[in-house]
């Protein structure tokens, strides 16, 4: 398997946990027992890491082009989706990371729009829009 396969199977394939509490059903149908607030929390969880985890590929990519005055920009959302577990945004945990999920994407979109293949961006966009519609589900 080449290089960009194996980067488009291991985005798409980190789908999955976005998608954990949508699969209830399949433990349903096992007659497994499950938590459904444990599912959604894992989702969750997952949101907030996938978010540290491109923000910090972001960071390094902005470093390299020596960007210096965006430098504060990726760490922006990493501050921001850790505010998830806050109470006061109980209600509001899905919102946040949907936000800096789409944040992150437009930083790829434009500002690293030349530092990033053309089939990456792509990419890249399915896979935020595959996330977010996650939440919605």
């Amino acid at each position: 398997m080449g290089s960009k396969k194996k980067i488009v199977f291991f985005t798409i394939s980190g789908l999955i946990p976005f998608y954990s509490s949508n699969l209830s059903f399949l433990f349903d149908f096992v007659k497994i027992n499950y938590n459904e607030r444990f599912l959604n929390e894992i989702s969750l969880l997952y949101g907030a890491l996938i978010v540290s985890f491109l923000s910090g590929m972001q960071w390094q990519k902005i470093i390299q082009e020596k960007l210096e005055k965006f430098y504060f920009l990726p760490m922006i959302t990493v501050i921001i989706v850790w505010t998830y577990k806050y109470d006061f945004f109980l209600y509001y945990q899905k919102f946040i990371i949907i936000l800096c999920l789409f944040f992150l994407l437009l930083i790829d979109c434009t500002l690293l729009k030349k530092f990033n293949e053309l089939w990456f961006r792509k990419l890249r966009f399915v896979v935020t829009f595959s996330a977010i519609l996650s939440y919605f589900l």
